[in-house]
């Protein structure tokens, strides 16, 4: 995304050399013009805010890592909103997690938080508790529709390369008394590429001993 530098615009405000400045508006249409003055109001110098037209919900953020990547120990990112950060909740308590982790802090001018206070502390607590909550009812919806699929008959995971015809050349070969080793050297000779590990993963001692007394195995793949 095309990203844009705020105006020069200089106001009559003392700029704090510990402030960062990052402000995000969803479309080309918006004006990020409010967002800069509000933060240069708070102290942010104009060469020190990160500007960028993009939508909540992208998952890249340029203007936000060049944000990022300036802020030390010590010093603070400054936005208008919180929601400008992240595009979830899990999203924001990552990124902001993350800075506090390096003891670098998070102030919203319109919500009145810093990460650095007591209050704003409290309020990293409840982002986590919303990003948790926002992380199970993912999984739980994500368990839901892999359900219906699979009662839908929709397979998942990577297709086994365990084919009718490998089980017979398997269980043949090990009658025939060949190592495991052995067989996937013959597979490999054969022009079938089949590692160890995944005929062991369906050939245990059980299945393995059948097969040496010239038994049949019925392997669930």
């Amino acid at each position: 995304m095309k990203q844009s530098k705020p105006k020069p615009t200089r106001l009559e405000v003392e700029y704090d050399p510990k402030l960062v400045g990052y402000v995000r508006v969803s479309t080309q249409e918006q004006n990020p013009d409010m967002q800069i003055v509000a933060l240069q109001r708070a102290g942010v110098h104009p060469e020190n805010i990160h500007v960028e037209k993009i939508s909540g919900i992208a998952a890249k953020r340029p203007a936000r890592e060049m944000a990022r990547r300036q802020l030390r120990t010590g010093m603070t990112l400054v936005v208008w909103k919180l929601d400008r950060i992240g595009r979830n909740h899990m999203d924001l308590y990552t990124f902001v997690q993350g800075l506090a982790d390096e003891n670098i802090g998070v102030r919203s001018i319109t919500e009145y938080i810093d990460t650095t206070t007591p209050i704003g502390k409290f309020v990293l607590i409840l982002l986590s508790g919303a990003a948790q909550f926002e992380r199970e009812m993912i999984q739980e919806r994500t368990r839901t529709g892999v359900k219906r699929a699979q009662e839908r008959g929709v397979p998942f995971g990577q297709p086994t390369k365990i084919k009718p015809e490998i089980m017979v050349k398997v269980d043949k070969w090990l009658h025939e008394g060949l190592s495991v080793p052995a067989i996937v050297k013959r597979f490999e000779s054969a022009g079938t590429k089949l590692a160890e590990s995944t005929i062991r993963k369906y050939w245990k001692a059980e299945q393995i001993e059948r097969a040496r007394k010239g038994k049949r195995n019925k392997i669930d793949i």
